[in-house]
C-alpha cells in the first residue's frame, strides 16, 4: 500500500499531466505562425523554394505560438516543452498529496 501511494500515484498523475499537456498542444486554438520580418505569412507556411529568396533579400524568418488569439513570445519549441513539463509537474504535485509517512514515533 505504501509503494502504491508514495511512488505509483505520483508517477501516474505526472503521466496524466503530461498527457493533458499533449492534449492542450493538440487543440485547435494552439498553432504555430511563421513570420517574415515579424509579420505573419499569408497561407500559414513559407514554401521551401522561397526560403532562399527571402534570406537573400535580408529578411528574417521567425515563428511564434498563437494560443486562441494570444501571441506567446519566445521560441515555439520551448513553449511546447514548457506546457508539457508544467502540467506533468502539477500532476506530480497532485499525486504526491496522497503520500503517507513512514510511521515513526518519537524524536
Amino acid at each position: 500500500m505504501r509503494f502504491f501511494r508514495n511512488w505509483l500515484l505520483p508517477i501516474l498523475f505526472a503521466g496524466l499531466g503530461a498527457l493533458l499537456g499533449l492534449i492542450v498542444i493538440g487543440l485547435a486554438g494552439f498553432s504555430m505562425v511563421q513570420t517574415i520580418d515579424g509579420s505573419p505569412v499569408v497561407g500559414g507556411s513559407i514554401p521551401s523554394e522561397q526560403v532562399g529568396t527571402i534570406i537573400n533579400q535580408g529578411k528574417k524568418i521567425g515563428s511564434f505560438i498563437d494560443f486562441y488569439g494570444v501571441a506567446l513570445p519566445g521560441e515555439p519549441f520551448y513553449w511546447t516543452l514548457g506546457i508539457i513539463a508544467v502540467l506533468a509537474f502539477i500532476g506530480y504535485r497532485i499525486g504526491s498529496r496522497f503520500r503517507i509517512g513512514c510511521g515513526r514515533i518519537g524524536p
